[in-house]
């Protein structure tokens, strides 16, 4: 988990503002990844000063944020990590790959 120590400017995709696209959840719900991937090309091509985008995930409705190669990572401040090893960890990744109908193997 991390924290910024400064504002990073992301196209948002659900909300209400001066960046915003105010699109609904039908933009998540696909499963057709190239068509989001020709979102996010279209969109990384469209807004050049931006750094990430922001959308309401499709399984929880919690909050998304992806960086681009443009982010300056030394805004986000580590608040906790953890390894891939640790016993905690694999229980999330894999609700997270059964929701998302991915498997492990």
């Amino acid at each position: 988990m991390v924290k910024l120590s400064a504002p990073l400017d992301v196209v948002d995709l659900y909300g209400v503002g001066p960046r915003h696209l105010g699109l609904d959840q039908e933009i998540c719900i696909t499963t057709d990844y190239e068509i989001a991937q020709q979102w996010a090309r279209a969109l990384y091509r469209q807004f050049p000063d931006l750094v990430g985008i922001r959308w309401r995930g499709r399984q929880m409705s919690s909050e998304n944020v992806v960086l681009t190669d443009r982010a300056d990572l030394s805004t986000l401040v580590l608040l906790s990590d953890h390894k891939i090893s640790e016993a905690a960890v694999w229980p999330r990744i894999a609700t997270a790959a059964r929701r998302c109908r991915i498997k492990i193997v």
